[in-house]
């Protein structure tokens, strides 16, 4: 009789063979028991490296930064350390617009020039969102020394507007409509009523409707004002405003006019008596000569206000169109400056 062999499945195959644990290094670590406590999350590491301080980068300017271009590694000079601390300033966002007015009650004081190159400092070192804004009664000059937008929109036409620009529906692009782009400062113009012919004066209801837009869209709003404190316009202005800046050259007259409107403020109730106290005075050199002019001037104001600023005469700044870019370097830092400590009254 034949046997029969029945060859195993693969499930018995398995079965059969003995399972043999691969063997480990003699190197090899015995495994330990774990250890079961559980730290404070709080105590876990960070692996995000933290902001270094202003003057621990390494030095960018001078011969400090010249060295460090062929590979030295040199911290920043006081002088570079204090425009790392003015940058810082300026370029800072707060929560929720800030309004500034631009002030003297003599005309020729360099409101104008004052107002377009603190926009353009907060605007090229801040961000977008900067408004140059017009506020003269009548006609005013930021048009002329400001670029235009290939149209002649002013306050006046976007009062028309203002409703739409508060509803849902209202779009920050249908701004550009209205307003004057600076393309190469960042900062945006609406520019006062130009035409001679036209007799309307801006009235302080208008001014606050204007400023409704503003403060909607805008997250810096710079007046810039005329020569009379006894206006509606300007009465308005100074309610919406966070800080004033009183613009002045190295002339006596312009100096006083500034005075003036100090007066004005601390005769205005207690918003404008307390904006007077924390203002800012930016005295502009008239002449290369006037540096001790411009120092005889802080001194005399320095005790009425929070700080005072000195800007070096700049050929730039006597007339024609207004470009930061243009501006001597000390000019450029001047300002820079002068923006630093706007910013540190917000």
């Amino acid at each position: 009789m034949s046997s029969t062999i029945v060859a195993p499945t693969l499930k018995n195959a398995s079965q059969s063979r003995p399972v043999q644990a691969k063997s480990m290094p003699s190197s090899a670590p015995v495994p330990q028991p774990s250890d079961t406590t559980v730290l404070d999350i709080d105590s876990a590491p960070s692996f995000i490296a933290t902001d270094s301080s202003l003057d621990e980068a390494p030095a960018t300017h001078g011969w400090r930064g010249m060295l460090n271009r062929i590979g030295l590694h040199l911290t920043p000079g006081p002088g570079e350390v204090a425009e790392r601390v003015d940058l810082a300033a300026v370029s800072r966002h707060w929560i929720g617009s800030r309004t500034i007015a631009v002030v003297n009650q003599k005309g020729g004081a360099n409101k104008t020039p004052t107002v377009a190159l603190l926009a353009a400092q907060f605007a090229r070192h801040g961000g977008a969102g900067v408004l140059a804004w017009d506020n003269n009664e009548a006609m005013g000059s930021l048009g002329w020394r400001t670029d235009g937008a290939g149209h002649d929109s002013t306050a006046l036409d976007l009062l028309h507007h203002a409703d739409h620009f508060l509803t849902a529906e209202a779009k920050a692009a249908e701004l550009a409509a209205f307003v004057h782009h600076q393309a190469y400062d960042a900062y945006d113009v609406l520019r006062s009523d130009e035409s001679p012919s036209n007799t309307h004066e801006i009235t302080g209801v208008e001014v606050d409707a204007l400023h409704r837009v503003a403060e909607k869209y805008y997250r810096l709003v710079i007046m810039d004002s005329g020569n009379s404190t006894r206006g509606e316009n300007w009465a308005h202005m100074i309610a919406h405003t966070d800080q004033i800046i009183i613009a002045t050259t190295t002339e006596s007259d312009k100096a006083q006019g500034g005075v003036n409107a100090l007066k004005a403020l601390h005769a205005g109730g207690p918003h404008a008596r307390e904006l007077a106290r924390n203002a800012v005075v930016v005295i502009s050199e008239l002449m290369p000569s006037h540096s001790i002019k411009a120092q005889a001037i802080t001194e005399e104001y320095a005790p009425f206000v929070r700080e005072v600023a000195i800007v070096p005469f700049d050929p730039h700044l006597v007339q024609g169109r207004i470009h930061h870019r243009q501006l001597r370097p000390a000019t450029r830092r001047a300002w820079l400056h002068a923006a630093a400590l706007v910013s540190q009254g917000f």
